[in-house]
């Protein structure tokens, strides 16, 4: 019976699970006035059984780890959110960060901080069932992080509740954390891999899929790029020229760039050496009817 399992999963058609996700603008307002947006993507995975509970996350490939709030978070940050109800799950195991089991919950736990390029959540693990769709097929069992404490920015300013790390496993405590990589694992149909398609306007359907991509969505071809310096668990590829306006800037000439591909940030970020050089390319004279107007422009 293994070996026509085996065989069925070899010559199964791969499984590909798309998950629509969703655009927020967060205003940055200075002075009173509104000088940009943050952004964020997000859609919805599925804890626990028998009834699984909804939470929207960042699907981030600049993070490891899955982080929903804790029930046990009392903050404004986090009682805004959904949070994870662990006594309303029977596949729940309540576990150190090594995946031992935890007997006595009165006894202090293992505790783990995480720093994001904006705010820190500090948390406690558990194990449960984790779901892409509401299908008993699409789940895994993975370590989670609950959120006890959240900084309000930016997990007040958002409406996700959590976030889903898809970097590599360098940046998980170990790979049991990582959420694709056991989705992989306990799903033999699926293949490792993951695509993110963002809509070109607002109007459009953005969405994640795992296991492979939606054929309709790509431009081209699909290119594969190599992982550099892939121990530090980022989506890291080698730059091989940087061009704005046609032209190619000297900065990147030597191929010594490196970019991070980070669904978990709306800003493309470069070096403050490179940055003024980059902002005075992209300046463009204010047309003469708004600057006669004295118009704001945005």
């Amino acid at each position: 019976p293994e070996t026509t399992a085996a065989a069925a999963a070899a010559t199964a058609p791969p499984a590909v699970r798309t998950i629509p996700i969703r655009k927020q603008y967060v205003p940055i307002v200075k002075n009173g006035s509104t000088v940009a947006y943050k952004t964020a993507y997000f859609g919805n995975v599925y804890v626990g059984s028998p009834e699984p509970q909804a939470f929207s996350v960042v699907f981030d490939t600049g993070s490891g780890h899955l982080i929903l709030p804790s029930s046990g978070c009392e903050s404004e940050t986090c009682t805004k959110h959904r949070r994870y109800k662990r006594g309303s799950s029977s596949s729940a195991v309540d576990i150190e960060y090594d995946g031992r089991l935890i007997t006595d919950l009165s006894k202090p736990r293992d505790q783990l901080r995480i720093s994001f390029g904006t705010g820190e959540v500090s948390g406690e693990f558990v194990q449960d069932r984790i779901c892409l769709t509401q299908s008993a097929t699409d789940c895994s069992s993975v370590r989670v992080v609950l959120a006890t404490a959240m900084t309000p920015d930016p997990f007040g300013l958002f409406d996700f509740d959590g976030v889903l790390g898809l970097g590599t496993t360098a940046l998980t405590l170990n790979d049991h954390f990582s959420f694709f990589g056991q989705m992989v694992k306990q799903n033999p149909t699926m293949h490792p891999r993951f695509a993110v398609y963002l809509a070109d306007s607002d109007e459009g359907q953005s969405a994640i899929s795992f296991g492979g991509h939606e054929e309709p969505c790509a431009a081209s071809e699909v290119r594969w790029a190599p992982v550099a310096m892939p121990e530090l668990g980022y989506w890291q590829v080698q730059i091989k020229s940087v061009r704005m306006g046609g032209k190619v800037l000297d900065e990147c000439e030597d191929g010594g760039c490196r970019a991070i591909l980070d669904t978990g940030t709306s800003l493309v970020g470069v070096p403050r050496a490179v940055s003024r050089a980059m902002h005075r390319r992209l300046a463009r004279p204010v047309p003469e009817a708004l600057a006669a107007a004295g118009a704001d422009v945005d």
